[in-house]
């Protein structure tokens, strides 16, 4: 091998390792600015999911695109939501009782208390349900009153309100109501007709109710019974809900 053909290939080596060289310097620095690039979408996409939520103006955002939900979470609408639960709660804590037909002859207040026929007044509040009473009167049964003779009656007046309440003559301490008299639309009856209500309204809550002869040409007297001795008594003048009576017969 000559002189000049050893020096040629000396020269190719060292080209080709230059070459080589420059290359994995490329290759390297390829690599690592795919590296960078990642890694900052990665932050950037971190940094959206942690800040989905505008402080600032209350508004949830996506986790990734950055546009406004259809949901806010705001004070505004959980008050709302507490508001109607509470009023929910309030409609259907109106104390009542398992026997459907019992519950038919309670009176419910304006205040969604209620109070029914044969309740004892040592075992309710009775100011808790009907408030304070204005008038009150106790009397006792006289003769021609057959088996209640004796029996104490305590008649307690309110606003648009009248409960008679009887004390059978063996006791003469706690009373049970005996009758509940209507004259004002500060209380209904339990499927919800009050003074003031027309006639069609009442026939069409009670389909069951049937007019009461009474002779009497100024008024008309409709009548809802359980056909025993409780019964609810609607006096309407000029086709008007004016008196409502829920009481219970003597036995």
């Amino acid at each position: 091998m000559t002189e000049d053909n050893k020096h040629s290939k000396g020269k190719l080596k060292v080209f080709t390792a230059v070459v080589l060289i420059i290359v994995l310097v490329l290759a390297i620095a390829y690599v690592f600015d795919q590296g960078k690039v990642g890694s900052s979408q990665s932050d950037k996409s971190l940094t959206q999911t942690s800040d989905g939520k505008n402080l600032d103006s209350g508004i949830s955002y996506g986790s990734t695109s950055g546009i406004p939900s259809d949901k806010t979470d705001t004070p505004e609408s959980t008050e709302s939501v507490d508001v109607t639960e509470s009023k929910e709660l309030r409609e259907s804590s109106i104390p009542t009782v398992n026997d459907p037909m019992e519950n038919e002859f309670r009176l419910i207040t304006n205040m969604k208390t209620s109070l029914g026929l044969m309740t004892w007044d040592d075992q309710v509040h009775l100011p808790d349900i009907l408030g304070d009473h204005q008038t009150e009167i106790i009397e006792t049964i006289g003769q021609g009153g057959d088996t209640f003779e004796g029996s104490k009656l305590k008649t307690r007046e309110y606003d648009g309100l009248r409960v008679t309440l009887l004390s059978p003559k063996d006791n003469g301490k706690a009373y049970y109501v005996l009758r509940m008299d209507i004259s004002n639309n500060l209380f209904e009856t339990y499927r919800g007709i009050k003074v003031g209500d027309s006639l069609s309204r009442l026939e069409n809550t009670y389909p069951e109710i049937q007019q009461v002869e009474t002779g009497d040409t100024l008024q008309d007297t409709y009548r809802f019974t359980d056909h025993s001795y409780r019964y609810i008594e609607f006096i309407l003048v000029d086709d008007v809900v004016t008196f409502i009576e829920i009481g219970m017969e003597l036995q």
